[in-house]
């Protein structure tokens, strides 16, 4: 098909795409895009209805192939439309640190006053790209600056976990099943926590509140880095709460990080499986605390399901709430 303008937001792109089939099935898919550099400090809102070219058809949208996310082909900071045409699927961690690092390498460089990419796909008849090809525009004149292939598909978290932090682990855990709670031991935990839920990470409250020194130990034995926190109610979890979190989980289910919901195993990079350390008492609507006794590891999928904010690179939902003290 012949490159085709498209503008929007103020922002103008050519594009070319070509016909293929999913199963009989005929879809359209961008193979180029070219557009000039226009550097944006502030970007607009994506809208959120835009689907990959690749996968709109008359009677709808296939949906986004597993562990992928809609990618801009050319980012929205540098001059790219918010349009399905400039969207291919993407896995997370590609999008979201291998192609970012690109966008953010070509915004700092003022030279540069064009970008194209030229995207080849896995087969003739697949949505999902491989290779993605990227010629800048500098002096006028167009050159070849990178060829990128996406063949880091995602794996299973398995964090390291040696013998020292097996065993700090099964110590704590024996405190837990020796009848500690955090509602007789911690201030104001009282009301606060699902009497009924599982508390799969108590252990670590254990240790917060009952034996520093061990928790410490266990911190250095996973290759951590202390950083402490503020228990709280309608409090987020801190990274390390969620590594530390991860890391026991892990260890109760083989080694890999798994759904406490589901068992499904959690996979680095993916969009519907990254693993999200929830609370079980929600954050938001019921001010439920920080506390490891109040925390479960879900898939973002699961988190979605129940209304959790769509976060692809697996973080866990963090959406602000007033805080209140234990």
């Amino acid at each position: 098909m012949p490159p085709t303008p498209i503008t929007k937001g103020g922002m103008t792109n050519t594009v070319t795409t070509e016909p293929f089939t999913v199963d009989s099935k005929p879809r359209t898919r961008t193979t180029r895009i070219e557009g000039n550099i226009v550097r944006r400090k502030q970007v607009p809102p994506r809208d959120g209805s835009q689907r990959a070219l690749c996968l709109r058809h008359a009677e709808g949208c296939d949906g986004y192939p597993a562990h992928t996310e809609g990618g801009h082909l050319i980012g929205l900071s540098i001059g790219g439309v918010d349009d399905d045409r400039n969207l291919v699927p993407m896995y997370a961690d590609f999008n979201q640190v291998r192609w970012r690092a690109f966008e953010r390498r070509i915004y700092d460089d003022a030279s540069v006053e064009g970008v194209r990419v030229e995207v080849d796909y896995v087969g003739v008849d697949s949505p999902m790209p491989q290779v993605f090809e990227i010629f800048l525009k500098k002096d006028g004149m167009w050159v070849q600056w990178e060829q990128v292939l996406m063949n880091d598909a995602p794996t299973p978290i398995a964090p390291t976990i040696n013998d020292a932090a097996k065993a700090l682990i099964d110590s704590a855990q024996k405190a837990i099943d020796g009848g500690w709670t955090a509602e007789a031991n911690v201030p104001g935990a009282g009301g606060r926590l699902d009497p009924s839920a599982p508390r799969h990470y108590a252990l670590l409250d254990y240790l917060y509140f009952a034996d520093t020194d061990n928790l410490m130990k266990l911190v250095l034995a996973l290759g951590l880095t202390w950083k402490g926190w503020t228990p709280g109610l309608g409090m987020p979890f801190t990274e390390l709460q969620r590594e530390l979190i991860q890391a026991v989980n892990a260890y109760k289910h083989g080694g890999y990080v798994t759904s406490d919901q589901s068992g499904t195993i959690t996979l680095a990079g993916s969009t519907t499986h990254a693993p999200h350390v929830d609370h079980i008492v929600g954050k938001t609507q019921h001010s439920g605390p920080n506390l490891f006794s109040n925390a479960m590891v879900i898939t973002s999928t699961e988190n979605w399901a129940k209304g959790g904010s769509h976060f692809g690179s697996g973080a866990a939902a963090s959406a602000s709430s007033t805080t209140t003290g234990m």
